[in-house]
């Protein structure tokens, strides 16, 4: 994320362009990293974006959803140009790509114009003033649900959950969270998972999700509100996890901005289907959030947003992984590797490839 100018006596360009989000793929054999995008596409194609915040494997493609920097106040999208005192910066605007595998990361068509529809959005005013103009500034999930390839978004005017159909490259908007049509206002689609022949939509930033934060697309098109002794979140800022193990069980993590995290666990099949893990972050108000699970080798694996470095606490925000080894039942918190960095302030993603777990942090 690039918001400053480059040298241009060395580069020529501005920061945004000249620095531009990239995305590596790893060959495990060569044991080797290898840049994919920008780099394989012809450059006509490779439009630059600030980041890339989702990736989803669908029908043999490899889907990725690109980032605006959905919490950039103030500023105007467009060329860096200074006009009545205001900065404009060259920002690309939200967009999707997809990599089969052979051509590279090639860009899907998602731009709305005045007949068809489409999650991707550009824009010349403030993102303060997005609200007004309804803009998809973030791509916060993407998940391949029962032959569909479907898309959250985050949007000051309401978040939206839009579906794409391969077979015509069409993309039609399923629902929009604004506080109407029997849906709560929210600012976020923040996760969605495929579970129990449902689509799960997790929903974060709004003022009324402490008992609305989750919701199911069934196979009649019907998105109704999971309400079955959902627990309800005092201080719950929304979903920010939705993980479902091997056995079934859907993990809720829910923001708490004040004492610590909940995490909760839903089967439907069990008799009582929710049952409460943690209201307190694990026994630390500074766990924040769940910001990534995931299941290796018979266990599952939690990582934490700690907020400590907003504080002068020491250590400044060192991120915990957690472990359970029986479902979610019990949880044990694991010693980090010895070149850990305190400044690391999150574990953000986690992914298990060629029998390994592989953690991604987040670090100031």
């Amino acid at each position: 994320l690039e918001l400053f100018d480059s040298n241009p006596e060395t580069d020529g360009v501005l920061g945004t362009e000249s620095r531009p989000a990239e995305i590596w793929g790893y060959n495990y054999d060569l044991q080797q990293w290898a840049l994919t995008y920008p780099g394989l596409a012809p450059a006509e194609l490779e439009v630059a974006s600030q980041g890339f915040r989702v990736m989803e494997e669908h029908r043999g493609q490899l889907y990725a959803g690109s980032d605006l920097g959905s919490f950039i106040m103030g500023v105007e999208l467009g060329s860096q140009t200074l006009e009545e005192d205001v900065s404009k910066w060259n920002f690309p605007g939200s967009r999707i790509l997809a990599n089969d595998g052979v051509n590279g990361w090639l860009p899907v068509e998602c731009s709305p114009s005045l007949d068809v529809p489409g999650p991707c959005n550009f824009s010349s005013a403030p993102l303060a003033n997005s609200a007004s103009e309804g803009i998809n500034i973030s791509f916060r999930a993407l998940a391949s649900h029962q032959g569909g390839l479907y898309l959250g978004t985050f949007n000051f005017s309401g978040a939206e959950l839009w579906k794409y159909e391969e077979s015509d490259s069409s993309w039609a908007r399923i629902a929009k969270f604004n506080g109407t049509n029997g849906l709560p206002f929210s600012a976020s689609v923040a996760e969605l998972k495929s579970h129990n022949g449902k689509l799960m939509i997790g929903l974060g930033f709004g003022p009324s999700l402490t008992s609305a934060y989750l919701w199911e697309y069934d196979s009649n098109d019907e998105i109704t509100q999971v309400v079955s002794g959902l627990p309800a979140a005092a201080n719950a800022a929304g979903v920010f996890k939705l993980f479902v193990s091997e056995s079934d069980e859907l993990y809720v993590g829910i923001v708490d901005f004040q004492d610590g995290f909940d995490l909760l666990g839903y089967n439907p099949s069990r008799v009582n289907p929710w049952r409460t893990i943690s209201t307190r972050g694990f026994g630390a108000d500074a766990n924040r959030y769940v910001w990534s699970m995931e299941e290796h080798d018979n266990k599952l694996f939690l990582g934490t947003f700690n907020s400590d470095l907003l504080t002068d606490a020491a250590p400044r925000g060192s991120a915990e992984l957690w472990v359970s080894r029986d479902d979610g039942v019990s949880w044990q918190q694991q010693r980090m590797p010895l070149r850990w960095s305190l400044l690391n302030y999150g574990i953000r993603t986690m992914a298990v490839g060629d029998g390994e777990l592989f953690m991604g942090s987040a670090s100031h």
